[in-house]
Parts: structure tokens; C-alpha cells; sequence
């Protein structure tokens, strides 16, 4: 038996609202201040009309998982997505993958963070990233305006807490994973 919620003329002109403040930029603290809510029901709000993140962060995380499933795609890797509470962020060929993107330098590199203890972004729940046992590659993403302009296919036994890659640097240690999918084509074990 499925639930399905009512909606009532309340609920809609809070889905209207809600729809309007996050069509504005508002964050979802903003939103919930804005409209006399609570955050878990302009949370829920927004997942019923089935509204992404306004954050930064986020949203560049998730265009950087769509312009790298994209690339792969057209290299001809079948790609598949994984649901956002899974701990990598696609498979390829039964590799997991773990996509992290950037789009600003720090010096000459390009800096990823890979923590292992991870707090959501308002710091209400901490929980561990076990990086060794869930994740075959790290994608390093380079996404500038929309468009993957570098990427990296790392192996997770080269795990540390940032990654900086520095493109057009041959001493860079990453600049062998530079644009190598070609790993994600290999069979299972061997490209690690």
C-alpha cells in the first residue's frame, strides 16, 4: 500500500511559496525564516517538488557529477548513477566512483578536500567517510562555467586528505590520472 499525501489549498500555497523563494536563491534556513516554517517541512516542501540545493557547494557538486557521467558516456563507458545516500556517486564497469569537483585554484592547483569525518553543512550530523572500503576511483573534476575543463582518475590507495593536482605541471604526482578513463575500462583489481 502506497501513502500519498493530501494536498490541501495550505499546502499547495506552501509548495508555491516555497517554490518562489527557492526559484529566488533562497537557502533553505532563509526559506524556513521567511515563511514562518520549520526547516524539516520546507525540506520536505522541497522534496515533493522535487526542488535541488541552492547551496554552492552542492550544486556544484552535482554539475560535475552530470558533466562527468556525460564525458564517460561519450568515451563510450556505460555509466550509472547511484542514489544520493550511496557512498559513491557512480559506477563504471563495476568500478565506484566517487566524483568531487572544483572550479578554483589555489596557487597554481587545484585543491580537493576528501575528509573522512564529514558534518552536514549546518553542522547537525557528523558521520565517517570510509573512503578505502567504499570507492574504487576518485574523480577529480576541474568545472569551470558549466564545462569539465580537466579531470582525474585516481586510484582510492592514493587517498589523502586534500588532493592538488596541478595541470601542465609534470611534476604534479596526479598528472599520470590526467583524463585516464581508459582505468575505468579495465577489469576489475587490474587498474589499481
Amino acid at each position: 500500500m502506497t501513502y500519498t499525501r493530501t494536498l490541501t489549498p495550505r499546502i499547495q500555497a506552501q509548495h508555491r511559496q516555497v517554490q518562489e523563494a527557492h526559484s529566488l536563491g533562497f537557502l533553505n534556513p532563509e526559506i524556513a525564516e521567511l515563511l514562518d516554517l520549520s526547516l524539516s517541512t520546507v525540506k520536505r516542501c522541497k522534496n515533493e517538488l522535487g526542488l535541488g540545493s541552492n547551496e554552492p557547494r552542492n550544486a556544484l557538486a552535482k554539475c560535475g557529477e552530470e558533466v562527468v557521467a556525460e564525458y564517460l558516456t561519450a568515451e563510450g563507458h556505460p555509466v550509472y548513477r547511484q542514489w544520493h545516500t550511496a557512498p559513491d556517486d557512480l559506477r563504471v564497469n563495476g568500478w565506484r566512483l566517487d566524483v568531487k569537483t572544483t572550479g578554483s585554484l589555489h596557487g597554481r592547483c587545484f585543491r580537493f578536500r576528501l575528509d573522512e569525518r564529514r558534518t552536514t553543512k549546518r553542522g547537525q550530523k557528523v558521520y565517517q567517510k570510509d573512503f578505502q572500503r567504499d570507492v574504487d576511483f576518485f574523480l577529480l573534476a576541474v568545472v569551470e562555467e558549466g564545462v569539465l575543463t580537466q579531470l582525474y582518475c585516481v586510484p582510492v590507495a592514493l587517498h589523502a586528505p586534500i588532493l592538488s593536482v596541478c595541470p601542465g605541471d609534470p611534476a604534479c604526482a596526479f598528472a599520470p590520472y590526467r583524463w585516464a578513463t581508459h582505468l575505468l575500462g579495465l577489469p576489475m583489481r587490474q587498474a589499481v
